[in-house]
């Protein structure tokens, strides 16, 4: 067994990148050591399929296949210097946000085309898709602030939903509007979201805008456009009291810098 963990040793040193059981593994700054017969941990390890971070693995040996498999990883750090595309990749996917104005809302976009061409102030990158109902969507990150925002326009609101992620979740958040007739903006409402990730298209030239299909029907469509709006002015009528920031949300309410950044990503959809 020790020639055996020796041998792997000297492979792991000469080779820069090695698949194991089919996953890219890039090897040339990271360390491993066995911790069992069967058991293989990496720290620095570089997983292309997962993103551009460094993971620190464990990896078991499939005797059957003769090959170590990716077993477990836990994000430990950034490989190389480009943070915005790794934050453009984490809040890239089919997203599912929640919230209730009266009733609970469900809405579904789909973020699929990172442009890198055209960062925001703070360095962050666009990224764009479409919602359920096939309009275009987009969203960004600003890494001074913390936060992620996707705007979802409309002709009679702009659907605006702030947050910050935690693996395919959303951690803390809320969901606001802006009404086009009255010119003012919504209280805010907590927000709870999911996503299933996706790879996406990563543009380097002009803004490329994908028409994406959803898989399956938006939950709420029966509900309607025009039942959907009417609840909302039916909620932006009152006072709402209890409902505004229900549940952990530590996000500070639309400020100054958020206005600036809905601006920004109305700028963007205008191109």
């Amino acid at each position: 067994m020790k020639r055996v963990l020796m041998g792997l040793f000297i492979m792991l040193a000469m080779a820069p990148c090695l698949c194991f059981g089919g996953v890219d593994i890039d090897i040339s700054e990271s360390s491993f050591q066995a911790t069992g017969p069967r058991t293989l941990m990496g720290t620095n390890v570089y997983v292309s399929e997962l993103d551009d971070g460094l993971y620190s693995c464990t990896f078991q040996w499939d005797a059957e296949a003769l090959l170590w498999r990716l077993t477990a990883y836990t994000r430990t750090g950034r490989k190389g210097s480009n943070d915005a595309l790794y934050y453009a990749r984490q809040l890239a996917g089919n997203w599912t946000f929640a919230y209730t104005i009266i009733s609970v809302f469900t809405d579904r976009v789909c973020l699929d085309t990172i442009h890198t061409s055209d960062p925001n102030s703070e360095g962050g990158y666009f990224v764009s898709g479409r919602n359920q109902y096939g309009g275009v969507v987009a969203g960004c990150h600003w890494p001074e602030q913390g936060y992620f925002m996707v705007l979802d326009p409309g002709s009679i609101i702009d659907r605006v939903y702030v947050f910050t992620i935690e693996g395919n979740r959303v951690k803390t958040g809320f969901y606001q509007h802006y009404s086009h007739s009255s010119k003012k903006w919504s209280n805010t409402y907590a927000l709870s979201g999911t996503k299933v990730p996706l790879n996406p298209i990563v543009t380097t030239g002009g803004v490329q805008k994908n028409a994406t299909e959803f898989d399956q029907p938006h939950a709420n469509f029966a509900i309607g456009l025009a039942a959907q709006r009417a609840a909302l002015e039916e909620a932006e009528g009152s006072s709402m009291q209890g409902s505004e920031n229900e549940g952990e949300s530590p996000l500070l309410p639309f400020n100054g810098h958020m206005a600036s950044a809905y601006d920004l990503l109305k700028a963007f959809l205008s191109h």
